[in-house]
């Protein structure tokens, strides 16, 4: 029972994520580069790095 609702929830904090990064963001800053472009590639390779580690894991 558990199994069959982690896709929905997944999928419910994955669109909440994705909300509330999209609402936070300034065009301006991310145009100037500087520590935001940083901090966003940062961020970027750790999911990247977890979800390739889940992922290797499962398999």
């Amino acid at each position: 029972m558990v199994t069959d609702a982690v896709p929905v929830v997944t999928n419910v904090l994955m669109a909440a994520a994705l909300f509330g990064l999209g609402t936070g963001i300034d065009v301006r800053k991310l145009a100037k580069g500087g520590r935001v472009v940083l901090l966003g590639g940062i961020a970027t390779a750790i999911i990247a790095a977890t979800s390739l580690a889940g992922v290797a894991l499962l398999v």
